[in-house]
């Protein structure tokens, strides 16, 4: 019987030397893998990821927040980011030819997360109207944003800071549908989080947005959270 296999699990064992048993261990791995990107939830899922591909989110998170950091000046050297040995902070990389490091975390409300777990799969016309049907965007104020900022941020501080690190900084990323960048730039407004111990500064970066004409890169919005202190 002939047996569907990603391509790439055929490369891979064409350069890489595995049993039987270890090969077919790949196939339906990365067959649950396919599996679980079908059915991503329904909430804010730009960002979401497995436990086995989150370091490779953290790590295109933060090339994607390089990028567009270097267009507004800064000088981070793309081709070293990495995914950190250590468990902390997430991702290594070299800014102006000295070390940082980046802790990557996301902005999500849970409450969302639990109304809609799963995108189901589709099963016609009917059940889209039924299951798919695009929820009301939950309400962001200056209030609640704040309130997640300064819980996030004091979490992920507690965990302080490697000395083998020139500077640190904490990378929040969200897809919230109800936090566009119009919204975010008017909550930021009269937002201002005390500066972190082991933090040098706090970024959010919403999910991507294609160029409107179609033609080349389009952006990710970041934002730098005001620090007092």
């Amino acid at each position: 019987m002939l047996v569907w296999r990603p391509p790439v699990v055929s490369v891979l064992k064409g350069q890489k030397k595995m049993s039987d048993e270890e090969f077919d261990r790949f196939v339906d791995e990365a067959l649950k893998r396919a599996e679980y990107r079908t059915r991503r939830r329904g909430h804010a899922p730009y960002w979401d990821a497995d436990n086995k591909s989150q370091c490779w989110m953290e790590v295109g998170a933060t090339s994607d927040w390089a990028e567009e950091m270097n267009s507004q000046g800064h000088q981070i050297d793309t081709d070293t980011i990495r995914k950190n040995p250590e468990i902390y902070p997430d991702c290594l990389t070299e800014m102006d030819g000295e070390k940082i490091g980046i802790e990557v975390t996301e902005l999500v409300d849970t409450n969302g997360i639990k109304e809609h777990p799963d995108n189901p799969r589709y099963g016609g016309p009917e059940q889209f109207l039924r299951e798919f049907a695009i929820p009301l965007p939950r309400l962001w104020s200056s209030d609640k944003l704040e309130k997640e900022l300064v819980a996030i941020v004091r979490r992920k501080d507690e965990k302080g800071k490697s000395n083998s690190l020139s500077k640190q900084f904490l990378l929040i990323v969200t897809d919230e549908p109800g936090l566009d960048e119009a919204i975010f730039s008017e909550c930021l407004k009269t937002i201002t989080l005390q500066q972190p111990r082991h933090f040098d500064g706090v970024y959010v970066m919403m999910s991507y947005v294609p160029n409107p004409a179609g033609k080349g890169r389009g952006h990710h919005s970041v934002f730098e959270v005001p620090l007092a202190g």
